[in-house]
């Protein structure tokens, strides 16, 4: 993988995943780059905001494949395994990763959400061409200040990222696709499930019960589509949401960790310092 560095820390680039990694870093990321193939498909929480500057990237992503050439700007959930397969020489894009904690926050049409949610890639109207016009400029400013800028300048990239999601959803419509698959609809509820309760006491016998699935097999399901266990990825939810109050909000450390879903003070620390390697107080100051 190809570091980032900002001045949250070290985010992991999705672009460069080429070990198949699973435990990356959540929150807001930008990167600008050469693709690089990956050499197996990999999973993390986030919503995925694709630019491509030149030449044209392809994506192996929920049993399917997506090709995106000059111009194209898409949007997934990497939730679902995915891989990039393909990259025409000389080709450059750029990304934003978005919080799915962040994202089911921001009241889109239950429809759409469900979409990325099930693995289908959501395209900007190719016939758009103000959006064609804009969305480089967009992209080219906020992977700069998410790189490089301060909190007010990120608290504006939010802003106008939240902008950009909602003229997608506004205007795009489902893509044509093939019926999934029985195990594929079982995910989508799972993950739907999980993204708006993440915040309240969870046992696998309630998500069970919400989602019509014997708890050992959603645990093996959801482990086996993406490659991280159930819990590790409410985990990594929480504190998604917590990053997202440190940097938005002036609410206490306790605050947040309670907000965030966490049981106690002590297991936010632990959470947090784990995945993004630096304490909350730290991750707000820097």
């Amino acid at each position: 993988m190809r570091n980032v560095s900002t001045r949250r820390g070290r985010f992991l680039s999705d672009a460069n995943a080429a070990s198949g990694s699973v435990h990356q870093v959540i929150g807001f990321l930008g990167f600008r780059g050469a693709p690089s193939v990956m050499e197996v498909a990999h999973t993390h929480t986030d919503l995925e905001l694709n630019y491509v500057l030149c030449g044209s990237i392809t994506y192996f992503i929920a049993g399917g494949q997506r090709h995106v050439a000059a111009g194209g700007t898409v949007l997934f959930w990497a939730g679902m395994p995915h891989r990039l397969i393909a990259a025409e020489p000389g080709s450059e894009f750029m990304l934003v990763t978005v919080p799915l904690a962040w994202f089911m926050q921001l009241g889109l049409p239950r429809a759409f959400a469900e979409r990325l949610l099930r693995g289908e890639v959501v395209e900007a109207d190719p016939n758009d061409l103000v959006a064609a016009r804009t969305d480089r400029i967009l992209f080219e400013r906020w992977v700069y200040e998410l790189i490089g800028g301060d909190n007010e300048q990120r608290r504006t990239v939010m802003l106008e990222v939240e902008a950009r999601l909602r003229r997608l959803a506004a205007v795009s419509a489902p893509a044509d696709r093939h019926e999934t698959d029985a195990s594929s609809r079982q995910l989508e509820r799972i993950a739907r499930f999980v993204s708006e309760n993440y915040r309240s006491r969870l046992s696998v016998a309630e998500i069970g019960r919400a989602v019509s699935l014997h708890p050992n097999y959603l645990m093996a399901l959801f482990k086996r589509s993406c490659g991280m266990s159930l819990w590790e990825y409410v985990i990594r939810l929480r504190v998604s949401h917590a990053q997202r109050l440190l940097v938005m909000s002036d609410l206490s450390v306790e605050e947040i960790a309670s907000q965030s879903g966490f049981g106690s003070t002590a297991s936010f620390y632990r959470a947090f310092q784990r995945i993004c390697e630096c304490t909350p107080r730290a991750y707000r100051l820097v």
